[in-house]
């Protein structure tokens, strides 16, 4: 997917058009907006992180049912850490949320494979993945950390260790 969505804005005024401050360390999830999805892990997790530095965004689309995206939508509104976007993301702002983000992370409960995952991964972004489908064989050790699936401990643990590791 490299060459899939424009790749023209660098992190800082990617950071600027979000309304992300730079020196925050940014975890980011895009995609659809639904159960599967295990946005309500992710959440949770980044609530046993300490860190005051840490911002959570979740940008994508919004699909049924729609309790699980006002479920979503009231936990970002709880914690200032979490900037939550509804909406689908066009191709031209795509290069947006993929710049601004030091990590993407996708909480999956149930999965294959997922283009999400190889996306962030052609805009060279470590991604934090279960261990479910093939995630744990392209992520592999160099691009990414990976968890143990339905496990909000091991998914905190994966999360403070991408804060703390040197990604370049």
């Amino acid at each position: 997917y490299a060459d899939a969505h424009p790749n023209t804005v660098p992190r800082a005024p990617a950071r600027q058009r979000l309304g992300i401050p730079t020196e925050s360390y940014v975890l980011a999830f895009i995609g659809g907006v639904r159960p599967n999805k295990g946005l309500e892990d992710l959440m949770v997790a980044l609530q046993r992180v300490q860190s005051s530095r840490l911002l959570l965004l979740i940008a994508g689309k919004p699909w049924p049912p729609e309790a699980y995206v006002d479920m979503v939508r009231r936990s970002a509104d709880r914690d200032a850490r979490i900037l939550f976007r509804a909406q689908e993301i066009t191709d031209d702002d795509m290069q947006l949320y993929l710049n601004a983000a030091d990590v993407m992370v996708f909480p999956f409960r149930r999965v294959l494979t997922s283009s999400s995952v190889l996306l962030a991964m052609s805009f060279g972004r470590p991604v934090i993945v279960p261990w479910l489908g093939c995630l744990p064989e392209l992520v592999g050790d160099d691009a990414g950390f990976v968890y143990e699936p339905g496990n909000v401990t091991d998914l905190a643990a994966a999360i403070e260790k991408a804060a703390s590791a040197d990604l370049r």
